[in-house]
């Protein structure tokens, strides 16, 4: 059998579950001990001459099982309590079960001028919390500006101001990273593994009820997926720096969790679209536009994605139930999106005509090898046309299960596809055919 097919439960020690693997080859002890390289405080960074530690150390088999349960540490602002997190513990429900979720919270919000964060906070207001939001000082603050939020001044490279970020906070949603399917490794671990580090140090110092992570389903291996499910172990080696960056952030993640007690909760949302993206719905309707678009394949293939505000809906159910501590749940829109569908409808929307042209499969996954070995043999700074990520986006058949989130966080994603990409180009289709268009894209 490929994988264990024992499906995590809640409580769980994250250590026993099947794919525990790749995050205890990380985590047995901190990124400066286990590669004998020290990273800056200020600056985040691990040396290049630690990149080759990293890759042995994911090359690895698994360490044996752990011979007895660990006590982890549930820390609220109302009591301190332990217990044992054996899995499917009645007394975890039981005690965890006390907290008030309904309550107006204090949440600290990283990423909160870009798409996942600008909704988190928007939703969080909406809900009657109260946010604080971490802006760097070269961020568009425009949209947040009007709203009730307070800014602190800073990036996830500066310790202070994420010591301020979640001071008295009661709630973290980490929806910052460095994105992208071009890069070097160093560049994207800088950023998404080292200056998580610091803001989890800061988490546990201030004892903060819950920090939810934004991951990814990049995390997973790149071939085809069908019903791929949270059993499944993310991939030690990635097609490409991002999704490699983002499985060693949630290996740290899983860290703190375990041995430093914090409760943490890991959502994988799958590709992200919504109103106010500023990359992908804008490249793609670039590229319909000059007609370069093209298919992988026949273009069936299925499609991981999800509207924004579905991610968002995750993340709070994530915050609010405590048996999501420790796990980690695939979200997407739930039901079955191909990359026909969805690229189609965006052309439709937009008022253009959708595409046609197709590249054969096997060519396009041997020109995505190629071209990319050949751009960073030049060094190139920018992406090629084709490279192994985009073949992964476009040409593989991407299909995971949601049925854990479902199942646990009661996650029912709010918005169809259909209504979801109708609100996600509402601000990009031709202001003849849209209704309203000086309320396009603003906040609901």
């Amino acid at each position: 059998m490929e994988h264990s097919q024992i499906q995590p439960t809640p409580g769980g020690d994250w250590k026993t579950s099947p794919h525990s693997h790749f995050a205890a080859r990380l985590v047995e002890k901190p990124l400066e001990e286990e590669f004998h390289f020290p990273i800056s405080a200020r600056s985040g960074r691990i040396p290049d001459r630690a990149h080759t530690a990293l890759d042995a150390t994911f090359s690895q088999p698994p360490p044996p099982a752990a011979a007895d349960q660990v006590k982890c540490e549930v820390v609220t602002r109302a009591a301190r309590t332990v217990v044992s997190p054996q899995r499917g513990s009645p007394k975890i429900a039981r005690e965890l079960s006390l907290m008030d979720t309904a309550k107006p919270r204090t949440i600290f919000i990283t990423g909160a001028t870009g798409l996942v964060g600008g909704h988190a906070v928007e939703e969080a207001l909406r809900r009657g919390h109260r946010v604080r939001a971490l802006v760097r000082a070269s961020s568009d603050t425009r949209w947040l500006d009007p709203l009730e939020v307070e800014k602190v001044p800073g990036d996830l490279e500066d310790v202070e101001s994420l010591r301020r970020g979640v001071a008295g906070a009661d709630w973290v949603f980490n929806c910052a990273a460095k994105v992208g399917d071009w890069g070097t490794l160093a560049e994207f671990r800088r950023l998404n593994v080292a200056a998580l580090r610091l803001l989890l140090d800061a988490a546990c110092d201030a004892q903060v009820e819950r920090f939810v992570h934004v991951s990814s389903l990049g995390v997973y291996a790149g071939r085809d997926h069908h019903g791929t499910d949270e059993t499944v172990p993310p991939a030690a080696s990635s097609l490409d720096a991002y999704t490699r960056s983002k499985t060693e952030a949630e290996a740290l993640v899983l860290k703190y969790h375990k041995e430093r007690s914090l409760p943490a909760a890991i959502v994988r949302p799958g590709f992200i679209y919504g109103e106010r993206d500023r990359t992908v719905l804008p490249k793609l309707l670039m590229n319909l536009r000059r007609g370069t678009f093209a298919y992988f394949g026949t273009g069936e293939q299925a499609l991981n994605c999800i509207y924004v505000k579905n991610l968002v809906h995750g993340i709070f159910l994530a915050a609010e139930n405590p048996a999501a501590l420790g796990e980690f749940f695939n979200l997407t829109d739930g039901e079955p999106v191909s990359k026909i569908r969805f690229v189609s409808r965006v052309a439709e929307l937009a008022g253009l005509r959708p595409p046609t042209r197709h590249i054969p499969l096997g060519l396009a996954r041997l020109l995505a090898t190629v071209v990319e070995g050949g751009a960073k043999l030049r060094g190139a700074r920018n992406a090629p046309i084709i490279n192994k990520a985009r073949f992964k986006f476009l040409g593989l058949h991407l299909d995971y299960s949601i049925d854990k989130a479902r199942k646990i966080l009661g996650y029912q994603p709010p918005y169809s596809f259909d209504e979801a990409i109708e609100r996600a180009m509402a601000e990009h289709r031709p202001r003849a055919h849209s209704e309203n268009p000086a309320r396009a894209g603003s906040p609901t």
